[in-house]
């Protein structure tokens, strides 16, 4: 979330100065209560209103399910029948036969549990084997270019199962979706099991959570084929919070997504959104960017609705495999007049993220924007109360279409770039009331299908039924939020860390999703020049990859190097170490101990060698129940770290299992990092997140918990989901 409304606010990361980790307050503990359900004193007082089902597809409270991931026919446009496959879904398995193919939307079921209730689900592989030859699992129905060199000497495994990873779950390692154990169509000749129970025991915060394909170098094409759906936590604070606004009739769910579909409508095109882009790969771009936006599997169209002048939770989902949103609330017809008040995003208040409830209400003004990145969840109240009775409609905008806009069109970067940061990539009003300085914003809110996502039609109710609905206050708000921020194992206020008996800090960890914008890879001689290897010997640049650091004491293997940056991170203590500590441009040597999620970077594919190669050793060994701060830098690959010739692509850093918060942020600037000043709007300091977003040119510290109790191997990776097929994944190991 982030103000852009002036230069000086145009700036998304923030720094928080480094907290402090008190003891618990008793008078605070006595007020969240002692209870794992969140529920205490202040929601004591509070009418309960158990949940109900949210959309059509929900599973409501099951305690198990058999979901397949089978070829189906979706319906994308009412009225038009499509005449073959032309999507996945997961789908439950008495709900999609022979005699009813076809399904309303290519988005999987709605499930629904509550807190503490184990929910144990058979995940099927209905998928057939290629057409080609029974060695791959046949392509999703549509056609797949591969990249082009991405990976530089790594080469992409073939598709040869499915892998479903509930994203933002509290599970074992062996319930996680681990790349390397996937669910094979039958036949398979790699002996993968062609159904796989896992047991999710939902002991976590009430969430909005989802779960998607996680095939190993194939999860982008599989995601966007429509292997997805959402999995919602319900506890007692979510309970009393949908009380508080009139219950389940006023939550409403969006699973956003952006496509490219075929001229007749009836099926997507994956290669549509990745179109040619000559002046970076001399290939399609890497990315997939769509040209229309979808919720819930439909079109957004279908996801308009007429609500009343009351308080509506919104929770948003950023399914799409590498847009950025940047949303706000216009009204459209001050804009197709030309006059009066146009922007009223002051109706928004953020009351949850990622992994459930902020620790207090952050309410917004007309300019300011929700920002999600691809698998970031948020959760919103729009109080249609505050809207003017002469108001009859708003819509949700995109303004992440900087790059849409004329002007971009006949410079580079063309085709449309991937997002790097907020000044570059969103497009921002200068007012509140319509102004001309904002014609090309206003044109493409016009025409521009990306720039707009629904319609609130509002109705006309009284004066008397607008007080009928009791519109909550913000204090009745921040009880209930206050009274959900116990979990276990910390508690998380919005400003302070408050910790409980028995809590440790692990090491720190220095992590680089790293772009190459120095223009490395490529033949890895010319001329008998090595130019694949960057000047402290690093062979087999990609494009994107993630670097693992340790002390620079530590001597480097072979296949690595060691790398400079100016932050001063202790990666040698083991327990409790300091933070880290910017340098003021003063280079820290680190080594690096891994950047390939395989044991070696070019491997046999499986289809040769009838297995998976083996994975690289863990680096990151954690312990349960322990504490981590992780320092994440989205850098350009230069070294010394001076350069400024382009703008690293914005990466959304995803690590299963855990909960982050965002403490610190710094912006490299003349190759130093400076630090950024904080705003709870942009989530840092008051929300748990599973996805982290870090645009260009930034370092973040996160502090990461690892549950009680949960060990295993677990994937971390950028969640533009083409970049994690391609070389921005790795592992860590958490053992009690």
């Amino acid at each position: 979330m982030n103000n852009n409304s002036t230069p000086s606010r145009r700036k998304f990361l923030q720094w928080a100065t480094l907290i402090a980790y008190p003891s618990v307050p008793s008078m605070l503990l006595n007020a969240c209560g002692a209870g794992g359900d969140g529920a205490g004193s202040i929601l004591s007082d509070l009418t309960l209103t158990p949940s109900t089902p949210t959309t059509q597809a929900s599973e409501l409270n099951p305690t198990s399910l058999t979901i397949t991931a089978k070829p189906v026919r979706a319906v994308y446009v009412p009225g038009k029948i499509p005449t073959a496959v032309n999507a996945w879904s997961f789908v439950n398995a008495a709900k999609v036969t022979a005699a009813t193919p076809l399904l309303s939307n290519h988005f999987g079921p709605t499930i629904e549990v509550r807190r503490k209730a184990p929910l144990s689900i058979t995940w099927a592989n209905g998928i057939p084997a290629s057409a080609v030859g029974s060695s791959y699992q046949a392509n999703p129905p549509f056609p797949i270019l591969p990249y082009n060199g991405l990976c530089g000497s790594v080469a992409a495994q073939s598709p040869v199962g499915i892998n479903v990873h509930l994203h933002g779950a509290k599970v074992n390692g062996n319930f996680d979706g681990w790349p390397l154990t996937p669910v094979g169509y039958a036949n398979n000749p790699y002996k993968f099991p062609t159904s796989s129970k896992f047991t999710y025991p939902n002991d976590q915060r009430a969430a909005l959570i989802w779960y998607h394909d996680h095939s190993l170098d194939n999860t982008a094409p599989n995601v966007y084929a429509g292997l997805a759906g959402l999995y919602i936590v319900r506890d007692a604070a979510d309970d009393a919070l949908m009380a508080l606004i009139g219950g389940t009739k006023q939550e409403k769910l969006m699973a956003i997504q952006d496509r490219v579909l075929t001229p007749d409508s009836l099926a997507v095109d994956y290669q549509g959104g990745r179109v040619m882009d000559t002046t970076v790969y001399q290939a399609p771009r890497v990315e997939f960017l769509g040209e229309s936006l979808f919720v819930n599997g439909n079109p957004a169209s279908a996801a308009a609705s007429t609500v009343d002048r009351r308080v509506l939770r919104l929770r948003l989902l950023n399914a799409a495999n590498a847009r950025t949103f940047c949303f706000a609330l216009f009204d459209p017809t001050a804009l197709n007049a030309g006059t009066g008040k146009i922007w009223y995003t002051e109706a928004v208040t953020i009351i949850g993220s990622d992994q459930g409830f902020t620790g207090q209400a952050v309410p917004l003004t007309s300019l300011d924007i929700v920002t999600l990145s691809s698998g970031q969840r948020v959760d919103l109240l729009i109080d249609f109360s505050k809207i003017p009775s002469t108001v009859k409609s708003l819509k949700i905008a995109n303004l992440a279409i900087n790059f849409r806009l004329p002007q971009f069109a006949t410079v580079p970067p063309t085709p449309e770039a991937i997002f790097t940061s907020f000044v570059d990539s969103v497009c921002m009003p200068t007012s509140v009331n319509y102004t001309a300085t904002d014609s090309a914003l206003y044109t493409a809110l016009k025409t521009d299908p990306v720039a707009t996502l629904t319609t609130f039609t509002l109705n006309a109710n009284t004066a008397a039924q607008i007080t009928a609905f009791k519109v909550p206050t913000l204090a009745q708000v921040n009880a209930v939020l206050l009274a959900a921020c116990y979990d276990f194992d910390f508690l998380w206020t919005g400003s302070k860390l408050g910790t409980l008996p028995g809590v440790k800090f692990g090491p720190n960890r220095l992590v680089l999703p790293i772009s190459n914008i120095e223009g490395f890879g490529g033949p890895s001689v010319v001329n008998g020049v090595n130019v694949s290897d960057y000047g402290n010997g690093l062979a087999g640049w990609s494009d994107v990859q993630i670097f693992e650091l340790v002390d620079g004491a530590v001597p480097p293997d072979a296949d690595n190097g060691t790398w400079q940056l100016p932050i001063n991170v202790d990666l040698k203590t083991t327990v409790n170490p300091l933070p880290g500590d910017v340098t003021n441009g003063s280079q820290v040597n680190y080594t690096i101990a891994r950047r390939s999620f395989l044991q070696t970077r070019s491997n046999p594919d499986i289809t040769v060698a009838k297995k998976y190669p083996a994975l690289h050793t863990p680096v990151i060994v954690a312990k349960a129940n322990t504490y981590e701060r992780w320092y994440v830098a989205n850098l350009p690959n230069s070294q010394p770290l001076t350069s400024l010739n382009g703008a690293p692509d914005m990466h959304p850093f995803h690590v299963h299992l855990v909960n982050m918060v965002v403490q610190r942020r710094w912006e490299l600037v003349n190759g130093q990092f400076v630090p950024l000043p904080a705003n709870p709007k942009n989530l840092d300091l008051v929300a748990r997140q599973d996805t982290v977003m870090i645009p260009s040119n930034q370092l973040v510290e996160i502090l990461v918990h690892y549950p009680p109790g949960y060990t295993g191997d677990y994937a971390y990776h950028c969640h533009l989901i083409e970049h994690e097929d391609a070389c921005m994944m790795s592992s860590l190991r958490v053992t009690l």
